[in-house]
C-alpha cells in the first residue's frame, strides 16, 4: 500500500459519502413568523430530510437572507402543506429555516453526518446560492 496518497475521511473522499449517515435530528413547532434560524451540524452532511409538519410555509436555504440575494433569487426550497418533506442530498455545515407564512412553522430536520470535519467545509457562495 502507498503511502504517498494516505485514504482517509476528507470533503472529496468518496467513501465518506457512501457509508450510512450518522443520524443528527432537530426542528421547531414555534417557529416564528419572519425568523430564520441557523442548524449548525457537528461535521459535514451526506444528506439532509425537512419535513413541514404543519400547514404554514417554510423556506429551506443554504446561505443567510443577509447573504447575497437569497430570496430575491430565488435561491430557496419553500415546503408549504402538512407533512410534506424534502431530502437534499447535499455537503453542508448548516442549514437554514425561514418562516414567511404569518404563523409559527412546525417542521423537523433529519441529517446524515459523516465523519469529515468541519474545517474541511468550504464556504457556499455564487451562482445559485447568493448571486
Amino acid at each position: 500500500m502507498s503511502t504517498s496518497y494516505p485514504y482517509s475521511v476528507g470533503i472529496n473522499n468518496v467513501g465518506s459519502y457512501q457509508a450510512s449517515g450518522v443520524p443528527w435530528c432537530s426542528g421547531s413547532s414555534t417557529h416564528a413568523n419572519g425568523a430564520q434560524i441557523q442548524y449548525d451540524f457537528p461535521s459535514i452532511t451526506r444528506a439532509i430530510t425537512v419535513t413541514n409538519n404543519g400547514t404554514n410555509a417554510i423556506i429551506v436555504h443554504f446561505n443567510s437572507q443577509a447573504d447575497g440575494n437569497v430570496l430575491g433569487g430565488n435561491h430557496f426550497v419553500a415546503l408549504s402543506g402538512s407533512m410534506v418533506s424534502q431530502r437534499f442530498e447535499v455537503k453542508v455545515d448548516k442549514v437554514f429555516i425561514s418562516n414567511a407564512s404569518g404563523q409559527n412553522a412546525d417542521y423537523s430536520i433529519m441529517a446524515e453526518l459523516t465523519s469529515i470535519p468541519l474545517a474541511s467545509m468550504y464556504q457556499l457562495t455564487g451562482s445559485g446560492l447568493t448571486d
